[in-house]
């Protein structure tokens, strides 16, 4: 038993390492479908609304974007665990895509509505 929880224990710290470590961050989303158009939802806590911007390809979007460090003036911080960074989420279709219809950014969900090809 005691093997397991050791294995387990550092399974688990080698993961939180290299996501902390790691070059680019990828945010997690949600897409669904409704009325001929795909909605997709990136989770971007803090996200500075000017700090993003989306490429079209036929079948994909790619999101790309910074979240950037909120600094404190004269402050040591005794812990940190939010991560910030650039960021890249690509999203893939099954069908092909028109264009970008609309663009929101509310409590922490970037949402973007995307017209089928």
């Amino acid at each position: 038993m005691k093997t397991k929880k050791i294995v387990n224990r550092e399974i688990i710290e080698l993961i939180g390492f290299v996501l902390k470590n790691s070059d680019m961050l990828e945010p997690p989303c949600d897409v669904f479908e409704k009325e001929g158009r795909f909605y997709v939802d990136l989770e971007i806590a803090g996200l500075d609304e000017n700090n993003f911007k989306i490429d079209v390809f036929e079948n994909s979007i790619a999101v790309l974007g910074v979240k950037k460090k909120s600094s404190v003036d004269n402050a040591r911080y005794v812990r940190a665990e939010r991560i910030f960074g650039t960021f890249k989420k690509t999203v893939d279709f099954p069908v092909s895509i028109k264009d970008v219809e609309n663009v929101s950014y509310k409590k922490g969900i970037l949402r973007i509505v995307v017209n089928k090809g």
